[in-house]
């Protein structure tokens, strides 16, 4: 997975930092049009399933299912700012990543042809002229959920996984660091 990597990208008000992870929430909670979908090779396109989410490593999203053309296709799906970070994370050298059938990617320029190691070209779809709201508003978004941790419970299973002493640990070191970022802000705000 390569939802740890983070693009700036110049807003309205100045640069914001958007990561892998927000595109790969906007893939898997399909807060985009979604109808007449075409690819980028112009095939029409219906998402009948975004695929299970993978937090691990290898494809952004396991078991999609999607129709194109009409022909209904089972596979992965793989999200990136630009087509060219397909061979930049190395997908074209890792047998992983052979089942995607659709790249996903949030800028129209810089779009290249990929292909999985066995040479297969999955379809590509760009994600930033559907979108239901401006990248700088899906940020902040991100940003106060984050902060609120409000409609995310993947943190739950993880945090269930340690040990007692440990989640006190982190608990108390968490609860410091959001009281520090209050002020911070509180203090800006003045």
């Amino acid at each position: 997975m390569s939802g740890d990597h983070v693009q700036e990208v110049q807003g309205w008000y100045g640069p914001f930092t958007l990561s892998e992870r927000v595109l790969q929430k906007v893939w898997l909670k399909q807060q985009f049009e979604r109808s007449g979908l075409k690819t980028l090779s112009g095939r029409s396109l219906e998402i009948l399933d975004p695929g299970k989410w993978n937090l691990l490593g290898g494809p952004d999203f396991k078991a999609a299912k999607l129709k194109i053309e009409g022909k209904e296709l089972r596979g992965d799906v793989e999200i990136h700012f630009n087509a060219a970070d397909w061979s930049a994370h190395q997908h074209d050298l890792n047998p992983e990543f052979n089942a995607v059938i659709l790249h996903v990617v949030l800028y129209p320029h810089y779009t290249v042809e990929v292909r999985t190691l066995q040479g297969d070209v999955p379809e590509t779809l760009v994600l930033l002229p559907l979108l239901e709201s401006d990248l700088e508003g899906i940020a902040m978004d991100e940003a106060l959920l984050e902060m609120e941790r409000v409609n995310e419970l993947e943190w739950v299973v993880e945090y269930l996984e340690l040990p007692v002493p440990e989640r006190y640990r982190r608990l108390s070191e968490q609860a410091h660091a959001r009281w520090r970022q209050k002020c911070s802000f509180a203090a800006k705000r003045f």
